[in-house]
């Protein structure tokens, strides 16, 4: 079904919002027999510049941008599938051109159209622009990319926070293992005092025994004021005192001694023990 000889096909291909763009369907050339308004805007090309050219003259501007050539390439593979299958092919977004609005991204269908003998004559490809479907999948990847970023950094400073918490616990127990230690230590100490002052008190209960029992007359003082401390029975018989004496100095427990010169005697003897 030629293009020219169907005034509704023709009508609905100029008017199609796709740019559209017919080829025969003659191998290799693919010669260009009709393109729409819109393929023309798209190409930047007048309607009369396109007719007649080979499909490579058409979809390679450029014969040094590899990507052109790779993106032809496939688009004659999607052109044989078409003749050979009678069936659309859609081909995927490879074509990226500039236009005075921009870049865009294009998607091509190569649509096959038969003829009378219901072989595939003509070959009319119609393109899309997909350019917001894959600025918005880029878009979407950039989003999971930083996500998957801030995730990592999010891991990482949870390493970091975990490495923070071993070396705060083993601080810790470093800090528990010293209390206990100087508990241990407290410990020991206290109760060496306890036993050193357990061997004191019982060496002091032990000579005010000797004191007390001693048959000879015995006075302990202290101090310098001479503190009655330790007196025993003998003693007491033989200064004529009783045991309210104990803890009082020499001169209230035996005021009839003061001035004699014994007591001078003594205190004589006291200050030059100190003394040495």
């Amino acid at each position: 079904m030629p293009p020219s000889d169907t005034s509704i096909f023709e009508t609905i291909f100029l008017q199609s919002g796709a740019p559209t763009v017919i080829l025969k369907a003659e191998m290799p050339d693919f010669p260009v027999v009709a393109q729409n308004d819109h393929y023309r805007f798209l190409s930047n090309q007048k309607v009369q510049s396109s007719l007649g050219k080979r499909a490579f003259e058409l979809f390679v501007p450029n014969p040094q941008d590899e990507r052109s050539l790779h993106a032809y390439t496939v688009l004659l593979t999607a052109f044989q599938t078409c003749i050979e299958k009678k069936t659309i092919i859609k081909l995927p977004p490879i074509f990226q051109v500039n236009t005075p609005e921009g870049e865009i991204w294009l998607q091509t269908d190569v649509i096959p159209v038969f003829g009378s003998n219901s072989s595939v004559e003509f070959l009319m490809c119609q393109t899309y622009d997909i350019s917001k479907q894959i600025f918005l999948k880029a878009a979407a990847l950039d989003g999971v990319k930083r996500e998957q970023s801030l995730s990592d950094d999010l891991a990482a400073t949870n390493e970091e926070l975990s490495a923070s918490n071993e070396e705060l616990m083993a601080s810790v127990e470093e800090l528990r293992q010293s209390q206990e230690s100087l508990f241990e230590s407290n410990r020991e100490l206290e109760n060496r005092v306890e036993e050193r002052t357990k061997a004191f008190t019982d060496s002091e209960a032990r000579f005010r025994i000797i004191v007390e029992q001693s048959p000879v007359p015995m006075l302990v003082t202290m101090g310098e004021a001479m503190i009655f401390n330790i007196i025993n029975q003998p003693m007491l018989d033989l200064i004529g005192k009783d045991e309210s004496v104990i803890g009082m100095p020499w001169h209230e427990a035996m005021p009839e001694l003061e001035g004699q010169d014994i007591i001078s005697q003594l205190l004589d003897t006291y200050d030059s023990g100190n003394a040495g």
